[in-house]
């Protein structure tokens, strides 16, 4: 995405991943998710690496997020991006201990399958369902959050799925606690 696709109040988008003709969709956004994605578009990126002797400074104007090379990632590159930073940097490593303790405690309350030692760091696609369970806690409706994420409504309702069911089973497992029912 770019400053072209920049709208009024939000920003249009047009899918690749499902291959289909479909026509670009709007996400609106938040009034300080608007004032960040202007300030991303005036403001030089410096990326800074222990093997290099300077901090580089890069401007595109014509993206959001580029690589060093002031190139636009690609998903491949942008993924790679993304676990050297969670594994690289300080604030990455705080945010996978984080993770891995969140992970166990499912892993506790819930008796999931995974071993949370063999989950190393968290996803990028795992954040796209943060954000409809996080979207969905702050009221929207579904309709909403499959305009906002490109989804349709019956993926969202899949993803939302899940945490109505873990609800579902707390509540449960608190009656029978507390000896209200069965």
């Amino acid at each position: 995405m770019s400053p072209a696709q920049r709208d009024r109040n939000g920003i249009w988008c047009r899918p690749k991943k499902t291959k289909k003709r479909r026509r670009s969709f709007f996400i609106p956004l938040t009034t300080a998710d608007a004032l960040e994605l202007d300030r991303w578009a005036e403001t030089p990126l410096r990326f800074a690496n222990s093997r290099w002797k300077a901090t580089i400074e890069r401007f595109n104007s014509d993206l959001y997020i580029y690589s060093p090379r002031g190139k636009p990632y690609t998903p491949d590159s942008l993924r790679a991006r993304w676990g050297r930073w969670l594994i690289g940097s300080a604030p990455g490593k705080s945010l996978c201990k984080q993770w891995k303790a969140w992970l166990a405690e499912q892993v506790t309350r819930y008796e999931w399958d995974i071993d949370p030692e063999d989950a190393r760091v968290p996803t990028i696609h795992g954040l796209r369902g943060t954000g409809i369970l996080a979207r969905q806690a702050d009221g929207y409706d579904i309709e909403q959050i499959a305009n906002d994420v490109g989804m349709s409504t019956q993926m969202v309702e899949h993803y939302m799925r899940f945490k109505d069911q873990v609800e579902v089973a707390d509540r449960g497992r608190l009656r029978i606690v507390k000896g209200t029912g069965p």
